[in-house]
């Protein structure tokens, strides 16, 4: 019993599944049986298509110009992201290149610093050492 519901049941799902096919009189859908057969007899072939949206949508022309407009727009698209990036890393650079550069400047300007408090430095114990010197002569003088 049970082998026969399950036979029954997979002959039913194959019976709703629809073999819809249309015929084709050279490079159009035969519209009705007499063209299919006038067809015939002229040329001794009739095509044999599967419908369905997939294929419909395949064979069209208009379908065919649609993809290739969209492939191109792609290229485009793809074309100018590329630029657009290629701009951005320019100014990402330019940007490092001014900070390395202000960086540089910071620091000679800090060592510019450190040299001139050096250089103060210097002149002060040399006067103060001129100060000793003259004190000193001066008291070796007064004696």
């Amino acid at each position: 019993m049970k082998k026969f519901i399950k036979l029954s049941l997979l002959f039913i799902l194959f019976s709703c599944t629809s073999n819809k096919e249309v015929f084709w009189c050279g490079d159009h859908a035969c519209i009705n049986k007499a063209e299919k057969q006038e067809y015939f007899k002229k040329n001794m072939i009739v095509e044999v298509r599967k419908v369905g949206k997939k294929n419909e949508q395949k064979y069209s022309k208009f379908n065919e110009i649609i993809e290739q407009g969209k492939l191109q727009k792609k290229e485009i698209l793809k074309k100018e992201n590329q630029e657009i990036e290629l701009s951005r890393k320019e100014q990402r650079q330019k940007i490092k290149d001014e900070k390395k550069l202000a960086r540089q400047l910071l620091k000679q300007k800090r060592q510019r610093i450190k040299d001139e408090k050096k250089i103060a430095r210097e002149l002060k114990k040399r006067n103060k050492d001129k100060d000793k010197k003259i004190s000193k002569n001066k008291l070796l003088t007064k004696k």
